[in-house]
């Protein structure tokens, strides 16, 4: 069951890559009965009230629903200190404005188990002004998605983020078990000191799977380095390397912002 003292916060869209909040620790988890879709308008992050874009939120599969298909929509949950819990959620009302409201629902870590406790996620419901029919056209959905731009970014972009963390990973890195650990436990960044092995050709900003020392898929994530700039400091502190060797400008391999957990 999800601890006292802590409040516990499931992220399905952007909040899987840009939290913008700290938190003790971070997990991967499901929600029964729900479908993440891009049925939702957006008039100030990906889009303008001229032209509104599209983002993501869950949809609750119909009760009169024929099919015997299971809903299900994986995300990350967060576990935030309830002594700091308020104001990190009054700032996460004023980004999820454009029309989503607290709702709190049960998460699930695996098929067959029972709830591991409630979480508060951000939806938009129904009957909202800024919902938009869940039988809209494909074809009308990504045009929208294309031609919209708001203050953030391009509607575009976001289904690329999406895109890009359930894409064919370019390469595979290894790590120890202080890394998993730090990584699965502690929500902190993958540094090269942590690295046993990695294989792949890949430039930066490339999708990586990191796998334990039995190889066990743990994470994936999104490099700062090439996979020759990898090989050069595997294994090393950061003073070998931070800011001392040319090109290193970035202590981590891979952000933790830029981490999700299998």
């Amino acid at each position: 069951m999800c601890e006292d003292m802590f409040v516990y916060l499931f992220g399905y869209g952007s909040l899987i890559w840009r939290p913008g909040f700290p938190y003790s620790k971070k997990f991967n988890a499901f929600i029964k009965g729900y479908k993440r879709m891009f049925v939702t308008k957006s008039r100030d992050h990906r889009g303008t009230e001229e032209l509104p874009g599209r983002v993501v939120t869950l949809v609750k599969k119909p009760e009169d629903d024929p099919s015997d298909e299971e809903w299900i929509a994986w995300g990350t949950v967060y576990s935030i200190a309830d002594d700091v819990a308020q104001p990190i959620l009054k700032n996460l009302d004023y980004r999820e404005k454009g029309g989503y409201e607290r709702h709190e629902l049960d998460v699930f870590l695996a098929e067959g188990e029972e709830s591991y406790g409630k979480a508060i996620v951000y939806l938009v419901s129904p009957d909202n002004i800024d919902y938009v029919s869940e039988n809209e056209t494909t074809s009308t959905i990504a045009d929208t998605i294309f031609r919209s731009v708001g203050a953030s970014d391009k509607s575009l972009e976001l289904l690329n983020r999406h895109k890009r963390f359930y894409a064919k990973p370019l390469g595979q890195i290894w790590v120890d078990d202080g890394a998993v650990q730090a990584i699965s436990q502690r929500a902190k960044s993958l540094l090269p000191v942590g690295i046993i092995k990695m294989v792949g050709d890949f430039s930066k900003n490339s999708l990586v799977s990191i796998l334990d020392a039995n190889s066990n898929p743990i994470s994936r994530g999104i490099t700062n380095y090439s996979s020759n700039e990898i090989l050069n400091i595997i294994g090393k502190q950061s003073k070998d390397y931070f800011n001392t060797l040319d090109g290193y400008t970035n202590e981590a391999v891979i952000d933790h912002n830029n981490l999700i957990l299998l």
